[in-house]
């Protein structure tokens, strides 16, 4: 006698086969999101940079004021680093004023793992501790500084990026003198 169908014992083989490509498939695609959340924060970074130096390049007026020069200061608020767009102008009796544009937090998976291209150890940010890039106005050629840090010599900053969870998923954002700006 001839039976139609599939016996238990197939039908569970098959469940388990589905069941194991189903994780396998799992675990790589959340390496991918944690891997494409540092892309995205690095490439947030590159954004935040480039409007501060067309803004400089633009001349482009802050508060109702010629600028001085645009900048972007990196900060550390809590475990998350804080990236503001600032524009410094004088105010009428010729005092520098500081005037934030916009700020982007990066997410808090995303933690600073290095800054290269100084003559010092940049270990933590915070607001007496600062990294700031700066545009001068019209040509947008950047310059670095930092607490204690001396940048005179180096033709480069590279802000490396790395995640808490995987911490050997890593990404940099470089700028040059030249003023070129770029995820490595």
């Amino acid at each position: 006698m001839k039976k139609n169908g599939f016996t238990l014992i197939e039908i569970l083989v098959v469940i388990v086969i589905i069941a194991i490509i189903g994780l396998i498939a799992l675990v790589n695609l959340q390496g991918f999101g944690t891997e494409q959340n540092l892309k995205n924060a690095a490439l947030d970074l590159v954004n935040v940079l480039k409007t501060a130096q067309i803004n400089s390049t633009a001349s482009l007026k802050c508060n109702n004021k010629d600028p001085l020069y645009w900048q972007t200061k990196f900060t550390q608020s809590g475990s998350r680093i804080v990236v503001d767009t600032i524009c410094q102008y004088k105010n009428d009796q010729s005092v520098q004023i500081p005037f934030t544009v916009a700020s982007k937090t990066l997410p808090a998976t995303v933690l600073l793992d290095q800054v290269s291209g100084a003559n010092c150890q940049l270990i933590t940010l915070s607001a007496d501790n600062p990294l700031t890039v700066s545009f001068t106005l019209l040509s947008g050629i950047p310059s670095f500084s930092a607490f204690n840090c001396d940048f005179s010599l180096s033709n480069e900053l590279t802000i490396g990026l790395k995640d808490s969870k995987k911490e050997d998923i890593r990404l940099s954002v470089g700028i040059n003198k030249g003023g070129a700006i770029y995820v490595q």
